[in-house]
């Protein structure tokens, strides 16, 4: 019947969307900066809350921020020691803002330390 169908469907669709779900959650929070840009790695990051929030399991932004920063590698560890002093939260659009600036600071670092060390 059209009914036993449709409860196949809903069935299949719903074991599908919470595997999805699941691997969605894990890339999230596995997701580390490697390589990528500061923009990428802030755009890669947005766009699986999105994806969980498109599936109904939005991210809190706090999560999120918490999933982000733990993914920035030991370079960053200063500038997470001083977030971790503030006393007002941080929105995510202020974390991005403050970590392209971190971001083009440490690659003035690696620009003078090449720059200075023996040949």
């Amino acid at each position: 019947t059209s009914y036993e169908v449709w409860t196949a469907l809903k069935r299949s669709y719903a074991a599908h969307s919470r595997s999805r779900i699941i691997q969605l959650k894990e890339r999230l929070q596995g997701l580390r900066k490697g390589n990528l840009t500061m923009d990428d790695y802030f755009y890669k990051a947005k766009m699986l809350a999105h994806q969980l929030a498109v599936a109904s399991k939005p991210v809190e932004e706090d999560d999120l921020i918490m999933y982000f920063l733990r993914g920035l590698s030991r370079e960053y560890s200063a500038f997470k020691t001083s977030l971790s002093t503030r006393v007002d939260p941080i929105s995510l659009s202020d974390l991005h803002c403050l970590l392209l600036t971190q971001e083009m600071e440490l690659k003035g670092q690696d620009l003078e330390h090449e720059m200075f060390a023996p040949a």
